[in-house]
């Protein structure tokens, strides 16, 4: 099987994109709706997503495809994406900047130029049975036949690879009269056997031949390959070689296992090389597989060329017929061997003599008949051979006129790509031309957008100058109600504390209450089980008295012992006397019990005022300390996110004026010079001093941050005081610097030193500047200053940096 290999053995460029390619995209582009010839990058990503490519292989043909970066895509744009997709999914790499034959305009397949394949193993052409000439035998008594049989020639076809336009006439013979046989004529029946089995043969295989079928291939594919095929052949020798065909049917980006099949299929001569009818045929078939269906594995006959199937029928009817006379002629001289031995073994009569003598002079007549024949025959060959040389004359004329009418074809075409280059030229020109003004209006354009932007900018600094103000004013205010609050604080916390002293006595209080009201309560009990037992002793009295009675009246009955009565009336006296005693106790200890009960009511009254009072207090303090807490949270989140406000109003506003200033400084970097230090050493001294200073006065600055403000605000919230601290270092290292006579500067921006008599100085830093380098005596350049940070010396931008009052 012949293989398509992969590498190439020419120099194509495979990133051009031909005409075909060009209208397939335009189809493609039309049908996503562009609006005004632009489609967006939505509707691009969404169809690009259909190759199941990866998403940054995607934006990478994205990149390489747009080539004015305007996020959208036009016709060309679009057709180079599809091409690098394409590309991509044949196994390609992509390249890192866009090939220039891209931006060209598309090529045809026909100026493609011819590659070799060395990797195409073609198999030795099968060697095709030649058509034997089939003319017509005569048997005995036939006449010869009216219209001299030629045999048939495969004419060859055309230069190009066209059918040739006289087709090769099939072998037949005309039917001729046979001589009527008598019955003496049994006897020489090899001769008319042999013609009349020659007869059967030539009808049997000229019936068996079935009729050409119509070719499966379209008449319009026909037209349109066979000009492809016209425009590829360049040497007008009828084929197009293997490395011509590959790079044609590469072009289809079929697998090359599909191509190989194709080739196999279509090369039915297995010669290396394709015939126009092979060649638009393996282009069918590529139509085929590229529909999707499947290709055969072997090649049907609607799909066999006619210029092959007349070849195989002719030939094979020469076969046949050749093959039964070469069969049956050397059979005639074994019969005759064999008529001879019979003739000698009968005894010869005077029939047999007659018969030898008829026999005899049909020999003679045949052998006359033979040379006859072989007579015409040669007429015949000649013939035949004058007609092949006008045949060829005719096709050398033919070719020659082809080739003519080709060379004119290709004159016209190279006036035609002649005036087209002129036209690609012209419109490059106008395009560079158009390229040329766009770009010197971007660069207007870029200009005057920088002049507008760094306006801009100084206005936004301004503005957030203006706003840094005003968060400072607020957080001083947030500092006083901070304060205030921590008052309100405190007052609160000592009304709590002389709330719960209060609730310490009244629980106290409560306590001893209720020990008094058990105390009562033990009381009450002891004089009930009293006042129990005297009912009980008053109990026992009565009967007593009854008995004393009744006594005192069988006494006053009798009238006697008078003694004994006055004694009895005294005992019930003293009982009397007694019970009336006990009687009033417990009248008192009734009092005193319900004097008691009253008591303990009041108290417990007091006891459930006292507990409801607590409550309430109670709800009240935990009411006061949550709304407290509320507020106070609410003032510490207020602060954090007015210190957030602040430094990311700082940072955008230190990012602003860094590139403004870093567009300045460029503008007016050629202005600037170097100052020579003379006074480096003393400068060193005097900053080492300053150091110290400075760090003692940032070591007061940080003890009274610490007791202005709260400690647990400070843990709570440090990124928030940073600004303030440092707000406050500056005005006390001034105030504790101020014998010093110098001046202090707070950085804004960050700069960094280029050379060794600048410092380096970050947003924050506090730079010590001397009053002598201010005055107009100074040997810096205008807009520098020289100050002292670190214990180093050196010069810094004034603008980077603000003067701290005093």
């Amino acid at each position: 099987m012949a293989q398509f290999p992969t590498p190439f053995g020419g120099s194509l460029d495979i990133w051009a994109i031909t005409v075909e390619e060009r209208a397939k995209h335009d189809q493609q582009f039309h049908s996503l709706k562009p609006i005004s010839g632009f489609i967006t990058g939505d509707q691009a990503r969404n169809f690009f997503f259909q190759s199941g490519l990866p998403q940054p292989v995607l934006a990478q043909i994205w990149a390489l495809a747009d080539m004015n970066n305007d996020g959208r895509m036009d016709q060309v744009e679009f057709s180079i994406a599809m091409k690098l997709i394409k590309l991509k999914l044949q196994g390609y790499q992509l390249p890192s900047a866009l090939p220039p034959v891209m931006k060209q305009q598309p090529v045809a397949i026909s100026s493609a130029p011819a590659f070799g394949i060395g990797g195409i193993a073609s198999m030795p052409p099968l060697t095709a049975v030649a058509p034997v000439p089939m003319g017509s035998i005569p048997v005995v008594g036939m006449s010869p036949p009216l219209v001299p049989s030629v045999p048939p020639t495969a004419v060859p076809p055309l230069a190009n690879g066209a059918p040739p336009v006289i087709q090769p006439l099939p072998a037949f013979a005309h039917p001729a009269a046979t001589l009527p046989k008598s019955s003496s004529f049994s006897r020489s029946g090899p001769g008319s056997q042999l013609n009349t089995k020659l007869q059967k043969a030539q009808s049997f295989d000229v019936a068996s031949v079935p009729p050409a079928a119509e070719w499966a291939v379209p008449q319009s594919s026909r037209l349109k390959y066979r000009q492809l095929f016209n425009s590829n052949d360049k040497t007008m020798s009828g084929h197009l070689t293997g490395p011509q065909a590959r790079t044609i049917l590469m072009q289809s980006s079929l697998p090359q296992a599909q191509l190989a099949s194709i080739w196999n299929l279509s090369d039915i001569d297995q010669d290396g090389k394709l015939t126009a009818e092979e060649f638009i045929l393996a282009m069918h078939l590529i139509d085929v597989a590229m529909s999707g269906q499947p290709l055969p594995p072997v090649l049907p006959p609607e799909y066999i060329p006619p210029s092959f199937r007349r070849v195989r029928s002719g030939s094979g009817i020469s076969v046949i017929s050749s093959a039964s006379v070469d069969q049956r002629l050397p059979e005639e001289p074994a019969l005759e061997d064999e008529q001879q031995q019979l003739e000698k073994k009968l005894p010869v009569t005077f029939e047999d003599k007659k018969r030898e003598n008829f026999e005899r002079g049909n020999l003679e007549l045949e052998k006359r008949r033979q040379a006859l024949l072989e007579q015409q025959r040669k007429e015949q060959e000649r013939l035949a051979q004058l007609e092949r040389a006008e045949q060829e004359r005719k096709e050398r004329e033919r070719q020659e006129q082809e080739r003519k009418r080709q060379l004119e074809l290709e004159k016209q075409l190279e006036k035609q790509r002649e005036l087209e280059r002129q036209r690609e030229e012209e419109r490059r020109k106008e395009i560079e031309r158009r390229e040329a003004a766009k770009r010197e209006l971007e660069r207007q354009r870029q200009l005057e957008w920088e002049r507008n932007r760094r306006q801009e900018l100084l206005n936004q600094r301004n503005k957030e100058q203006e706003d840094i103000v005003v968060l400072k004013a607020k957080k001083k205010t947030l500092e006083f109600e901070l304060e205030a609050l921590n008052d309100k604080k405190h007052q609160l916390e000592g009304k709590l504390q002389d709330i719960r002293c209060r609730l310490t006595t009244q629980r106290q209080e409560i306590e001893s209450t209720n020990k008094s009201r058990e105390l009562r309560i033990a009381e009450i009990t002891h004089l009930q089980q009293q006042l129990q037992e005297s009912q009980q002793m008053l109990g026992r009295l009565i009967p007593e008295k009854q008995i004393l009675n009744d006594q005192l009246k069988q006494v006053q009955q009798n009238s006697l012992h008078r003694d004994s009565l006055l004694t009895l009336k005294r005992a019930l006296e003293a009982k009397e006397i007694s019970r009336q005693q006990l009687r009033d106790q417990l009248d008192e200890v009734e009092k005193e019990t319900r004097s008691k009960l009253q008591e303990i009511d009041i108290f417990n009254n007091q006891l459930k005022e006292l507990r409801e009072i607590h409550n309430k207090q109670q709800l009240q303090k935990q009411k006061s300390i949550e709304a407290e807490r509320l507020k106070q949270k609410e003032q510490e989140r207020k602060i954090i996110e007015l210190g957030k406000q602040k430094e990311e109003a700082q940072r955008r506003a230190q990012e602003r004026d860094k590139q403004w200033l870093e567009q300045v400084h460029q503008e007016d970097e050629h202005q600037r010079l170097r100052k020579v230090h003379e006074e480096d050493k003393l400068k060193r001294e005097e900053s080492v001093k300053k150091k110290e200073s400075e760090e003692k006065g940032k070591q007061e600055a940080q003890d009274k941050l610490s007791r202005l403000f709260h400690p647990h605000q400070e843990t709570a919230k440090p990124a928030v005081q940073a600004p303030w601290s440092t707000a406050e270092k500056g005005p006390l290292t001034i105030s504790a610097q101020e014998n010093v006579k110098v001046v202090y500067y707070r950085a804004l921006y960050p700069f960094e030193s280029r050379s060794h008599d600048e410092i380096t100085i970050q947003p924050g830093d506090i730079v010590m500047v001397r009053k002598s380098s201010l005055d107009e005596s100074q040997t810096g350049e205008p807009g520098w200053l020289g100050g002292e940070l670190k214990g180093k010396a050196g010069w810094f931008p004034a603008n980077y940096a603000e003067k701290i009052p005093e």
